[in-house]
């Protein structure tokens, strides 16, 4: 159903990349190796990338003035890191993990689930790190790249560029803080 108009953006842009996997949530590590190499491929003029989730909220402007304040921007990695956390062994399937998949007890450091930013000059890399059998924890994977690459993940001094709990609406708030009586 969708290839027909696929196809003629493919032809308008010739900026399309297929691949064959099923789109699933242990396939998450794929699909982020094909992010890399369409910003290789399509990207070459990119200081900076940015992978974060849909349900992530992106202060634009803070973001732009952090990114233009930096004083490195080769290698560069940052992101609210996750550290020492232990790989969990048991039966929740969505966040279970096999020996065979990940033999350590605990996960090199990664970035929490809502995304990070790097430098253009580290996506290459990664997209040739391909050689590492992907897992299906995404994040876990990109650090077990850096890792291997020797990137330290840098710590903004200003931990409020990036929250790790929801944001909360007006009418959220409001709700919240009313009190009903009868």
């Amino acid at each position: 159903v969708l290839e027909l108009p696929l196809k003629g953006e493919h032809l308008l842009y010739g900026d399309i990349m297929q691949q064959e996997f099923l789109d699933t949530y242990n396939n998450l590590t794929l699909k982020t190796i094909m992010e890399f190499r369409w910003v290789t491929e399509f990207c070459p003029n990119a200081k900076y990338t940015m992978k974060t989730d849909t349900d992530v909220f992106i202060n634009t402007g803070s973001l732009v003035k952090y990114l233009l304040n930096l004083n490195h921007s080769e290698k560069f990695f940052t992101v609210y890191p996750l550290v020492d956390n232990y790989s969990y062994r048991g039966f929740y399937q969505q966040t279970h993990i096999s020996y065979q998949e990940y033999p350590f007890k605990v996960f090199l450091p990664y970035c929490s689930e809502m995304g990070y930013i790097m430098s253009r000059d580290l996506v290459p890399m990664k997209w040739h790190q391909m050689h590492i059998k992907p897992i299906k924890f995404e994040d876990v994977y990109v650090g077990i790249c850096l890792h291997l690459l020797k990137v330290d993940i840098h710590i903004p001094e200003d931990t409020n560029h990036f929250f790790l709990y929801r944001i909360h609406t007006f009418w959220q708030v409001m709700l919240r803080n009313t009190t009903y009586h009868y």
